[in-house]
Order: structure tokens, then sequence, then C-alpha cells
């Protein structure tokens, strides 16, 4: 049988689709996909990381693999602070350009929201290597570019997101992450020093970089001196949402502030390159965080799915000039969807932290912790749930408008959970009790009023939270 060229691409095209479809196969990988988007640079890291330092610290020795490990970890602090406030405006402002028909603004919004988060990470990462006084000039810059392609990326997977562009995502992805250990094996097979290795990994991140921006070039201008539109649409977006913003960078801020407290601490320690770090702590937590993970991938999808479908439906009951009685029943409508999504959530997230607490004896043993550590391990895991309900009810505040109010939550938890730490660190010691506290009241305020907006959606929509009623822009 001939093809013709254009039924070969055609099928070159709906290959992964066909592959990646099904009824079986496609909950998995929309599940799959959606923890990439929440946490694809945590877990390309993660695994990177475990196979370099499984292969290689044998042979490098600990304080080197120490120093690989804090360089990361480091990065992935930097890069959600810098980049989450400027991909999340921006991917809500591509479904907008999208919804509004004008495709051709996406590559510029692309490209903007790049650049900008890039510039950021660059500043944020020199400061950090200023303050922190790295003697190596060659791992300062292995860190800064590193932290730089790693902003880029968390863009990529926001911009993918919004694109519904998931089977690319996923391939990219991977992609990414296997060009990574090619590179780091490489360079480790000819030397064992920590800046290559930083390198080897920052050339998988940009891979996978360089493979969003391939999919978006065809959609690039053609005439010298690319329009600025993009760029200005952007940064309007950004003032006209700076409460979520501004929300979404505390929200980064308050998962680190505990550990911050601890590297601030006399009882630190630091690194050859000058990393601060709270061993017995930052393991510990490390391990608990692994499990809001499919809480993030779950709430993705809610959102993507049953949250975007209602919220629609109720729009279009709003444009259809319906009577009160049928908006209010709209309105319960999505109220019921939304919890029956999001109590499942927190009951599965429940099923996980219950199992994780009652084999956190194995855990502690297989991973050499301490009894304080398997302490510290328990009260982390509780805590996290609590964080996870916490992150669900500010996703419905974001969903219902209320910017102000998302803000308002994540200042609260980010100065609770300073204060707590503080406080229990200079009363009892390192433990995990600070962010148990805070997550504990966060989650129970914010809960209330992620309630309390669904249940006033309409009331919301048109008066409340209506930037035009009030004259703003």
């Amino acid at each position: 049988m001939n093809w013709s060229p254009a039924q070969v691409r055609r099928f070159r095209r709906r290959l992964p689709e066909w592959l990646l479809g099904g009824a079986l196969i496609e909950p998995v990988r929309t599940f799959v996909t959606s923890i990439f988007i929440v946490a694809g640079p945590w877990i390309l890291s993660v695994l990177a990381l475990a196979i370099i330092s499984a292969s290689l610290e044998p042979v490098m020795g600990r304080a080197a693999t120490e120093d690989l490990r804090l360089t990361i970890i480091y990065s992935l602090c930097i890069a959600p602070i810098a980049a989450g406030p400027i991909g999340t405006v921006a991917a809500r402002l591509i479904r907008a350009v999208i919804d509004r028909e004008e495709p051709e603004l996406v590559p510029e919004v692309v490209l903007s929201s790049l650049c900008l988060a890039g510039a950021a990470a660059f500043v944020m990462a020199g400061l950090l290597c200023g303050v922190l006084g790295i003697p190596s000039s060659e791992m300062a810059l292995a860190f800064i570019f590193l932290s730089v392609v790693t902003a880029l990326l968390w863009v990529c997977l926001a911009v993918l997101s919004a694109l519904r562009a998931f089977v690319f995502l996923t391939g990219a992805f991977a992609a990414g992450l296997a060009f990574g250990l090619f590179c780091a094996f490489v360079s480790g097979s000819t030397t064992l020093e920590v800046p290559r290795l930083i390198w080897s990994f920052t050339a998988g991140l940009a891979f996978c970089v360089a493979l969003v921006l391939a999919r978006l070039v065809e959609g690039l201008p053609r005439v010298p001196g690319a329009s600025l539109d993009g760029l200005r649409a952007l940064l309007t977006e950004m003032r006209r949402q700076k409460y979520l913003a501004l929300g979404t960078v505390l929200a980064m801020c308050g998962v680190w502030v505990d550990k911050w407290v601890l590297w601030a601490g006399p009882d630190s320690e630091r690194s050859l390159s000058g990393f601060f770090h709270f061993g017995t702590y930052d393991s510990v937590m490390f391990l608990a965080h692994l499990s809001i993970i499919p809480t993030f991938a779950a709430m993705q999808i809610l959102h993507d799915g049953t949250m975007t479908s209602a919220t629609r439906q109720m729009r279009r009951t709003l444009n259809r000039r319906a009577s009160l009685p049928t908006v209010r029943a709209s309105v319960e409508m999505l109220g019921t969807r939304v919890w029956n999504g999001i109590f499942v959530i927190f009951f599965v997230q429940a099923t996980i932290t219950a199992t994780l607490v009652l084999i956190a004896p194995i855990v502690s043993q297989r991973m050499h912790f301490d009894f304080e550590q398997f302490l510290m391990l328990r009260v982390g895991l509780v805590a996290v749930f609590l964080h996870s309900m916490f992150y669900v009810s500010s996703a419905i505040l974001v969903l219902c408008g209320r910017s102000r109010l998302f803000f308002v939550v994540q200042l609260l938890f980010f100065v609770a959970n300073a204060l707590f730490s503080l406080g229990f660190l200079a009363v009892i010691g390192p433990s995990a009790f600070g962010i148990f506290t805070a997550s504990l009241i966060a989650a129970t305020v914010c809960f209330v009023f992620a309630y309390r907006a669904l249940q006033t959606y309409d009331y919301l929509m048109l008066v409340g939270e209506n930037a035009s009623l009030f004259g703003e822009t």
C-alpha cells in the first residue's frame, strides 16, 4: 500500500494518540500527565538525582554527592518562586486568548513569560550566590543556569497544560529525563567534578524546553522585530491578577519557610560549596512531601474536568438570563459536583497518609532514621495531609475569583509557618510541629472560606469579584 506524504504525516501525528489512548490507558495517562504538570521539575530532579547518586556516590564520595543534591534542591526552591506566578498568569492568559480565538498571540505570550521567568530566576540565583558566598565561580555559574532552566521548564509545563498538549508534554518530559541522564553518565565517565554533572543535568532540562519551543516556533511572526503585543498582554494580565501572582509567590515560599528557619539556625550544616542545610529535618520532610503528589495530580484532573465543565455550565446559565431559582439551582449543582470530587481527593489522601504513618517504622529502618526522625516523619505526614486540604481549598478560592482572599490565606500560612517553626525550635528543638500547626490553622480557615465562596458563586461572579463594577482594570 502506497501512502501519500500527507497520509504519512497524519499517521505520525496520530500514532501517539492511538498508543496512549483508549478506555484503559487514557485514565492512567491523564493521571501521569497531571503529575508531570504539577510536579514535573521536582520529579525529574528526584529521579535523576537518585539514579546519579546510586551510580556515582561510591566513586564521588558523600561530600560531592551532597553538593550535587543541595544544588538541585536550591534550584528547585528558587525556580517555582520565580516562575510560579508568571507561569500561572501566562496559562490563564493563554486560555483566555484561545477562547477569544486569537491564537497568534500565544507564541508571543510564551516567549515573554519565558524571558521574564528566566530573568527573575537569574537575579534570584545570583543574589543567593552572593549571600551564601559560594567560593567556586564554576559552581555558582552552574547553579545559576540550572535555576534559570528549571524556571523555564516550570513555565513550559504550565503553558502546555493551558494548550492541552498532554501527549506532547509526556513525551517531552521523558525525553528530557533520558537526555539529562545520558549527559550525566557521559560526563561521569570522564570526570566526576560536581559542576560538570550539574551542567549535564541542566542539559536535560534545556532539551525539554527546546522541544516545547520547537512545537511553538511555527506560530512565531515571520517579520523582523516580533510584535510586543504578547509582552504587553502578559504584563497587563499580571497587573490585573496581582493578588493571584503575589499569592502564588507566598504559596511557594510557605512550603519552604520551615526549612529556611532551620537552615538559618545555629545547628545547621554547610556543604563544601557553601549551601546551608539541616539533614535531620530535610530528609524526613522530603519523604513526607512526596505523599502529596497524588493530591496535586487529582486536583489538576478535577480542575480541568469537573470544575471547568461545571463552571462553564454555570456561566451559560447566567448568559441566558435565567431566573433566580434556575441560577441558584445551577450554583448548588456546581457546589455538589466540586465537593464530591474534593471529598474523594481528601479520602484518598487520608488513606495514603494513614498507610504511610503505619509503615513509618519500616521506612525509618530502611532510611536509617533515628527515633527523633521517626517522630518527625509521622508528624510531617499528617502536616502534609493538612496542607493538601489547604491546597485544595485555595484552588477553590481561585476558581471562584477570590484572588484577594487567596492572597490573604497564603500570607496567613507563610507567617504562621515561620512563627510556629521559630517557636517550636526555641522550645523543643527541631521538629515538624511548626508546619503541622500552621497547616492545621490555614486548612481550617481556608476550607471555611472555600465553602462560602462556592455557596455564593453567582454573587461573587456578578458583584463581589466583578472588577468592572469598581473601576478596576
